[in-house]
């Protein structure tokens, strides 16, 4: 956003955010996803520039978006299985949303925001989601990866065209959830950088985690109704 001409101090106040929430060492606080949409609403606004959430959420790495989670997935043997740790720690570096695998005729990587009904919008959080997942899965499965479509729970907006560029398939709005469909076979695509020793090392690490910060009996309730 600072490439863009932007002021990111500012929109930080400007979204009620700490100011010091992009310096490294802050990297693993957690931000109030009203924030975050807020955040990038103001900044879409002033740059003028639409789809900029979708945008940030296709410049993602792996392994600094998702920290330890991005090292245990591109050490895992498959997509699928990859795709099973993020599944299961993703609330390590996201509260109040969780995802989910569907496999049929194809499969469909699923973002629920649990306390969606306590936001005025979540548009936006919902395009850097489900781009940045694009991002991630082209990086396990090569360059030239792309999914079938994409469906959206919020209504289309104005420009929506912009977006194609960053979710590279056909994209449908106002629909039951927020999902990546994609060839069911990838799943079984293997992962090159594959280490079984280090992924047992930073398996058990995130198994210490889980018992130590699992979620409380709200979200778990939340989470099943």
């Amino acid at each position: 956003v600072s490439r863009l001409g932007l002021d990111a101090s500012l929109l930080l106040r400007q979204a009620g955010l700490p100011r010091n929430a992009l310096l490294p060492e802050n990297a693993d606080q957690y931000l109030p996803l009203a924030g975050l949409e807020r955040l990038y609403t103001l900044a879409e606004d002033q740059a003028q520039v639409f789809g900029l959430a979708a945008l940030l959420g296709s410049q993602q790495e792996i392994s600094a978006l998702l920290g330890v989670i991005g090292f245990v997935m591109q050490q895992s043997k498959t997509v699928g299985e990859a795709l099973s740790e993020l599944q299961q720690y993703l609330s390590f570096q996201v509260h109040g949303a969780y995802l989910s695998i569907v496999v049929g005729h194809n499969a469909a990587l699923s973002l629920t925001i649990t306390d969606a009904f306590r936001l005025p919008s979540t548009q936006h959080t919902v395009e850097f989601a489900l781009s940045a997942a694009i991002a991630i899965l082209r990086s396990l499965c090569g360059e030239n990866w792309k999914p079938d479509y994409i469906q959206l729970m919020h209504q289309e907006p104005k420009n929506a065209y912009s977006l194609r560029k960053y979710f590279h398939s056909p994209t449908a709005y106002g629909q039951e959830q927020n999902a990546v469909f994609f060839p069911a076979r990838d799943l079984a695509l293997p992962i090159s950088s594959a280490n079984p020793q280090l992924n047992g090392i930073l398996h058990n690490y995130l198994e210490q985690l889980e018992a130590e910060f699992s979620d409380d009996s709200v979200s778990q309730v939340e989470k099943l109704i």
